[in-house]
């Protein structure tokens, strides 16, 4: 009830764009800020709220503000790196995507993120390593293993690639529940955005839809596996049906 309640207004402002009503977020949190312009959460209040709007440049203001004022917050980090990726500033979203991942607790979110901002720089050997300590860390996620795979792709080592895509078979039509990430963050900033070939999985996804057998859907993952070797036609590697 007290007008110059900054924390309750800011609050009042993140409840509402959680509710989808991003303009009175902006508005709400914009009268914290007047009231507290040097609280670096209030800041990144108003970043998220114009993120949700996909105003990046009008967030990253925000975001860097922030993080001016305290610059050990993971999260803003984070989404600075989210929104220079989403601008095509992979240069610049580097840094801060690196500082997330020592500030934050280990995520395959923040580690799909760090592997699609290095893949965009070239930097494809470093983008394995990233893509493996995702995979170590959630060993019995499909998507881990799946973009493992396309980084091993990515630097022609086609035996790693093939082994991480059978791994994620196996998980996919594993009985039991499948493990899945649980940041919201995780399906943002990984599916659709890696611009690598992603093939493989995608089609197994859609026959896994369909209820197709395990047998079928391997053997088409196979088709398209070899799809991988046309220069290597000595190769007579063959990709076995993994056991199930």
């Amino acid at each position: 009830n007290d007008p110059g309640n900054a924390a309750a207004t800011n609050l009042l402002g993140v409840l509402a764009s959680d509710q989808g009503y991003h303009e009175e977020a902006v508005e709400l949190i914009g009268q914290a800020i007047e009231r507290q312009p040097d609280n670096p959460y209030y800041l990144f209040s108003l970043g998220n709220a114009f993120l949700c709007q996909d105003l990046f440049e009008d967030a990253e203001h925000c975001y860097r503000q922030s993080l001016d004022l305290d610059p050990n917050q993971g999260v803003a980090n984070q989404n600075l790196a989210v929104v220079l990726r989403d601008q095509g500033k992979f240069e610049d979203a580097e840094v801060p995507c690196a500082r997330a991942v020592e500030q934050l607790p280990p995520s395959v979110a923040t580690y799909h993120l760090y592997a699609e901002i290095l893949l965009h720089l070239g930097r494809h050997d470093d983008v394995v390593k990233i893509c493996q300590k995702a995979a170590d860390l959630e060993p019995k996620n499909p998507e881990a293993h799946k973009l493992l795979g396309n980084a091993l792709k990515n630097i022609d080592d086609l035996d790693g690639a093939i082994a991480s895509f059978e791994a994620g078979t196996k998980l996919m039509f594993s009985p039991g529940p499948k493990k899945q990430s649980d940041d919201p963050m995780f399906t943002y900033t990984t599916l659709g955005k890696l611009e690598h070939d992603i093939q493989q999985f995608d089609y197994l996804l859609k026959k896994e839809l369909l209820n197709e057998s395990y047998e079928d859907v391997v053997r088409t993952y196979t088709e398209v596996v070899e799809e991988m070797r046309p220069t290597f036609a000595d190769d007579e590697t063959s990709v076995e049906i993994p056991p199930h």
